[in-house]
């Protein structure tokens, strides 16, 4: 049974750029006291890497992904880039510039599970990504899968390989 794509999904790069916008605005609206910033922020550093490495990863097991879905946004496809570079890569290096207090295995995990909610919703519980970006074989969708779930649990430790390396070169 096919479904019908869904046009106007909410991405799962808005819901990192609406968590990330509400811990870089943590000043302004930090009025709503029950709101750990810290830990979001944390989850949205590991969402981050979900992002970057899977959604840049994709062009590396097929370099036609990027033009299809130029192509299937109506975008030309230097639009498409700038758009990536933005929504995707800025926020990354953000975070990695701009590191969270921590980062631990239980962040890590809740990203992981929220992502793959998210995955899970989107695709209609079918977890097939031609349904939200483009047709991918379905070899290159696993590998896309456990590159997002491997590199996820990552993340604790390159974050503390970073910190490492940054407090010992700062002093």
């Amino acid at each position: 049974m096919k479904f019908v794509i869904r046009e106007n999904i909410f991405v799962f790069t808005n819901i990192n750029l609406a968590l990330f916008a509400l811990c870089y605005f943590r000043p302004i609206i930090n009025y709503i006291n029950y709101i750990n910033y810290d830990y979001l922020y944390s989850i949205c550093y590991c969402w981050n890497y979900i992002i970057f490495l899977t959604f840049n990863g994709a062009y590396f097991m097929d370099n036609t992904c990027f033009k299809r879905m130029a192509i299937r946004k109506n975008l030309p496809l230097p639009i498409f880039h700038i758009g990536n570079m933005i929504l995707h890569n800025l926020p990354f290096l953000y975070v990695n510039i701009y590191k969270p207090k921590n980062i631990t295995l239980q962040h890590s995990l809740i990203a992981c599970i929220t992502n793959l909610a998210w995955c899970y919703w989107a695709t209609f519980g079918t977890f097939d990504i031609d349904f939200v970006y483009v047709s991918i074989e379905k070899e290159k969708q696993l590998k896309l899968y456990l590159i997002n779930i491997s590199s996820i649990f990552y993340v604790p430790l390159i974050f503390h390989v970073n910190k490492q390396l940054c407090d010992s070169l700062l002093c």
